[in-house]
């Protein structure tokens, strides 16, 4: 009831920095959870953890939080520095991975890798994306209603 009364604008300020606080929450979990679950950290995965807002229908507000990869990771330019943040190995640590290279088409690693995977071959994952989205919930919800309360009385 309370945001009827606001013009579209600023509803949509107040909820855009709303949202982004409580993703900003989820994503500080998740760095969290990669120091809690990955044995051998450089910083690089947890630098690599990133938030940005989606294109969204009229009338949401959609961020993502993700991992840095690729060459526009490897070639970060911050304040004329490059950094090196790229992360492509995240998802062999968050997932696990078959330790050896399957040579072959599609059908014939699938084939390797469900063998390999039989026979113990594989790393199991750390799923820290997982956990620290299901840790994070009710501090993004938390930090949701808390910049609500903040934002409305400006």
């Amino acid at each position: 009831r309370q945001m009827a009364t606001y013009t579209e604008a600023l509803k949509k300020r107040v909820v855009r920095a709303a949202t982004n606080a409580s993703a900003q929450a989820m994503a500080k979990s998740v760095k969290t959870a990669i120091r809690g679950r990955v044995t051998r950290r450089t910083g690089v995965l947890e630098r690599a953890v990133f938030v940005s807002r989606r294109r969204a229908q009229r009338g949401a507000e959609t961020y993502r939080i993700g991992v840095r990869t690729g060459r526009r990771a490897r070639n970060a330019k911050r304040k004329g520095v490059t950094t090196r943040i790229d992360a492509f190995y995240w998802y062999f640590v968050d997932q696990g991975h078959v330790t050896r290279k399957l040579k072959g088409g599609a059908r014939s690693r699938a084939l390797q890798r469900s063998r390999l995977r039989a026979s113990g071959n594989f790393v199991l994952g750390r799923f820290f994306m997982r956990d620290g989205f299901a840790a994070g919930q009710s501090q993004a919800v938390d930090a949701f209603y808390k910049r609500l309360q903040r934002d409305f009385p400006k």
